[in-house]
């Protein structure tokens, strides 16, 4: 019953939803005795590519013999994947006490969803002693819960249109809310970014004393093969080369990802952390982490991935038809509605033989006949799916052998799948 009730507690904070600024979540972690102060971390935003990058970062530290502790959002299955050490989520029992020891700060600061997890991840990596936590922001930076943190490291992955409603709907603003993770003196590595972005970026790093660094200044990869399970490159790193590199992750942005969290590596490892090959090695090749063109089935082949906004769902289509072979691409498609689904719409009415629709299990899911009729501009009929868990059999029905079915956006309904095939 535990479990039950914790669930139900936590998702009766979600009422309180967004609450932007600091001063909440410094106030909770004050009654905690202030754990984010006890542990090095490092502090990844930006658009498309946090978590994976944490994962990444994450696995290297672990192969290196580290205590790691990792934080991301939002969760696939289960509210526990959100924080882990040595790679092992936080038990239900764990995740309990974490609640318990919280919940009377937390109800009287009227605490959010998110400022709550992130107090409890905090509380626990300093408990564990970790010697070094990956954190990835929740939403732009500036503002976020987790940037009381000062880390060793700041990190900003490739940052492009998204969640306007909060960021602004300039790319510069977006730059600006995303940069201001920006802390004096504590060095950033960045994406290699679009130059209004860049430039966003450089002057906030003047303004703060921080030294930034794009990826492309120190490290780069060559000899590329993509496969359906991952890729092998070779990578010049501060001009060593690592020969034939195994990352487990498909994809090209995986690709930018893993040549951005082996940077970082090495910048962190600058500052005592003993890295070895063999660890660079293990780290990329033994990641994990679902739903990042991930194929879970062949004949017809089945792929998932979170790609939910218009930059990841391009690069999405554009990896579909340049790594996996299959005669036609049926979309499985389901948005929130703070999504630029206009853009969404246009790229998949031009990709795909066809489309299936539908609402994911969340109060703020976009209403899928919007983006049917968004479709239908284009000329593209779509078919509206009500239940993805019943009516999955039949989609893969409705494919051919030689087709490919890839289930995307969301979070929500791609929790679903994973059901279906039993598997995280």
């Amino acid at each position: 019953m535990f479990e039950n009730e914790t669930y139900t507690y936590l998702n009766s904070l979600r009422r309180f939803g967004w609450k932007l600024g600091l001063n909440n979540i410094r106030r909770l972690l004050a009654t905690q005795d202030n754990p984010h102060l006890k542990f090095p971390s490092v502090l990844i935003a930006g658009t498309n590519g946090k978590g994976t990058t944490v994962a990444l970062l994450e696995s290297i530290f672990r192969q290196a013999g580290y205590t790691t502790g990792m934080f991301t959002s939002p969760h696939l299955l289960t509210p526990e994947e959100r924080i882990r050490i040595n790679g092992e989520q936080v038990s239900a029992s764990e995740l309990e006490g974490l609640v318990e020891r919280l919940r009377p700060a937390a109800d009287e600061l009227c605490s959010t969803y998110f400022e709550v997890f992130t107090a409890m991840a905090f509380s626990h990596f300093a408990a564990a002693r970790v010697d070094i936590a990956f954190v990835e922001v929740g939403l732009g930076g500036r503002f976020d819960a987790t940037n009381v943190l000062r880390p060793i490291l700041s990190v900003i992955t490739s940052i492009d249109y998204d969640h306007t409603e909060h960021l602004g709907k300039t790319i510069e603003s977006i730059a600006r809310e995303k940069g201001g993770i920006f802390k004096r003196d504590v060095p950033c590595v960045t994406h290699e970014q679009a130059p209004a972005v860049m430039a966003t970026l450089a002057s906030l790093a003047v303004s703060r004393d921080v030294e930034l660094t794009r990826v492309s200044e120190f490290a780069s990869i060559a000899n590329v093969r993509k496969s359906e399970i991952g890729s092998t490159f070779d990578l010049n790193l501060e001009g060593c080369w690592y020969r034939n590199l195994q990352l487990g992750l498909a994809g090209t942005a995986q690709l930018q990802n893993a040549t951005l969290a082996l940077a970082c590596a090495s910048q962190i490892a600058r500052l005592g952390y003993g890295i070895s090959e063999e660890a660079y090695r293990r780290g990329l090749h033994a990641v994990k982490w679902p739903a990042r063109q991930q194929k879970m089935q062949d004949s017809p082949k089945v792929v998932v991935d979170v790609a939910h906004n218009p930059a990841s769902i391009k690069q999405l289509l554009d990896d579909l038809r340049e790594i996996f072979e299959f005669e036609r691409l049926v979309l499985v498609v389901g948005l929130l509605a703070d999504k630029n689904y206009s853009a969404i719409a246009q790229s998949i009415a031009a990709a795909a033989d066809s489309i299936f629709v539908l609402s994911p299990a969340s109060s703020r899911a976009l209403n899928p006949r919007l983006l049917q009729d968004e479709l239908a501009r284009h000329g593209v009929d779509s078919s509206l799916v009500r239940d993805i868990a019943r009516e999955f059999e039949s989609i893969l029905a409705h494919a051919g052998k030689g087709d490919l079915v890839c289930v995307t956006g969301s979070h929500f309904h791609l929790a679903e799948i994973f059901n279906f095939y039993k598997t995280p």
